[in-house]
């Protein structure tokens, strides 16, 4: 029900308040996770269910009762249920909540009545990157700052903090579910707008538009904005969708573009350093501030670090605190996250979308290593199909590409669309393509990495699991 009604945009955030008692169902995943520790943080008292046994350990020490089990009988005093899109209304818990008439929303409505209700609240919006963008912003702005995020930062191995009086809400606001819609931040980012959840929407076409409807609900509810003072809306121009999105809220306030060679907050001259990391040439308006050199590695985050900037700068933070926190910044937990194992260089990368894959193969490429391995899993028939030619592309970047047994996301398969069709189209385009029965089998091969060869994972779950597995190998066999 919560789920159709996000998909149709019939959601509608009617008050910001959010009452004391919260209970939330699947408690355990990363985005939930971070909203539970934000709310309990804040005073209200916060129960959860899961069937993750590794999330009663991780969130009881926040003071966060956690069930094993889907359970009515957890509800007992909740005033408020929180549910993720995941959550099937046969959920015992999910369905009981509706019987008795409780007020269930989901995770993206209780974020956006936190934003709303900041005098400062931030959204991080975007198709890819978002996350690492809003982790950027935290650290440029001056603290304590506020934030909820889909991933932990590495620099605090927490994906969450609250601080009574903090100046800035900043949030990663997610729009595979149509619930950032539901958002009317006080300041709002849009790193980037390509397809994506096509499961939910269909057609580029209607991405574009919900944004555009984002940006439209900002500036109409700037104009009533109890917290007064004008926002600041950043859009990034470096991608096509970007553009287009430009194009149709560009005369509905005021908009400040970013982007390389591109907009009113440029990055100009972008080189990459022999460790990976980039420095680029930052200019404002016409003023040439100075040189920007990113703790991250790659061209693709040195958008996000440049979007990040870009806002900074808006809120009025000095240049020199955004050069200094750019420097430092060391990223999310996953976000192209690297180690180095004898020789060996491991990377976790939490995407799936082809721009993401085709800039960071591209980064790992310019490093000159012996050889480029990655490892892909193939996720949604709609979405492979939709950007069949662009993985095409973006995988014809790797030396050797391990694809995983597709995962549908429960769609019907598509006929001509499939991981052996990728497979036999990656090889045709000269890459060698290992295709893998399991998730075992690509760790077997790993396990075989030999010095001076980089091997990327993308996607998460069991496959990051793996690739930890296969550090843990070479760190006990090194020679």
């Amino acid at each position: 029900m919560l789920e159709r009604r996000a998909q149709r945009g019939e959601l509608v955030v009617s008050t910001t308040a959010v009452p004391h008692r919260l209970h939330f169902i699947g408690i355990g995943g990363a985005g939930m996770s971070a909203l539970a520790r934000y709310a309990a943080a804040k005073g209200h008292l916060v129960s959860g269910s899961d069937r993750r046994a590794s999330a009663a350990a991780e969130l009881e020490p926040d003071g966060i009762r956690v069930y094993g089990s889907h359970d009515p009988l957890q509800l007992e005093g909740a005033e408020l249920v929180v549910s993720s899109s995941a959550i099937p209304e046969s959920n015992p818990v999910l369905a009981a909540a509706h019987q008795r008439g409780l007020e269930v929303i989901l995770r993206g409505e209780l974020l956006a009545r936190f934003v709303r209700s900041h005098p400062n609240g931030v959204a991080v919006c975007g198709t890819h990157g978002k996350g690492t963008t809003a982790g950027a912003l935290v650290s440029m702005l001056e603290a304590p700052v506020s934030y909820v995020l889909g991933a932990k930062l590495r620099a605090t191995e927490r994906a969450t903090e609250h601080h009574d009086g903090s100046r800035f809400l900043v949030a990663e606001v997610d729009e595979s579910d149509r619930t950032h819609l539901l958002h009317r931040p006080n300041h709002l980012l849009i790193n980037n707008v390509e397809p994506d959840h096509l499961d939910t929407y269909g057609t580029f076409e209607a991405v574009l538009e919900a944004f555009e409807g984002l940006v439209r609900h900002f500036f109409e509810a700037h104009s009533q904005s109890p917290h007064g003072g004008p926002g600041r809306f950043v859009l990034g121009l470096n991608e096509s969708g970007s553009r287009a999105l430009f194009e149709r809220v560009g005369g509905l306030g005021a908009v400040v573009t970013c982007g390389f060679d591109v907009g009113d907050i440029q990055g100009r001259a972008l080189t990459a350093l022999p460790d990976g990391r980039v420095q680029f040439e930052l200019w404002r308006h016409g003023e040439h501030l100075g040189e920007l050199e990113t703790g991250l590695k790659g061209a693709l985050n040195a958008r996000n670090v440049l979007s990040a900037a870009a806002l900074a700068l808006e809120l009025g933070v000095d240049f020199l605190a955004v050069q200094r926190a750019a420097r430092a910044y060391e990223g999310l937990v996953d976000r192209f996250q690297e180690v180095e194992v004898n020789g060996r260089v491991l990377i976790t990368d939490y995407t799936s979308h082809p721009t993401s894959i085709e800039g960071n193969l591209a980064s790992l490429r310019a490093r000159h290593f012996e050889e480029v391995h990655a490892v892909f899993q193939p996720f949604r028939y709609s979405l492979l199909s939709f950007l069949w030619a662009d993985y095409l592309r973006a995988l014809s970047g790797a030396d050797v590409v391990y694809l995983a047994p597709m995962d549908p996301g429960g769609e019907a398969p598509v006929p001509g669309i499939s991981g052996e069709d990728l497979a036999v189209a990656l090889r045709e385009a000269g890459v060698r393509v290992v295709s893998s029965p399991s998730i075992d089998a690509i760790e077997t091969q790993l396990r075989t990495l030999s010095a001076g060869t980089v091997a990327i994972v993308f996607g998460g779950g069991a496959l990051f699991d793996m690739a930890r597995r296969v550090c843990e190998h070479h760190t006990a066999n090194r020679r």
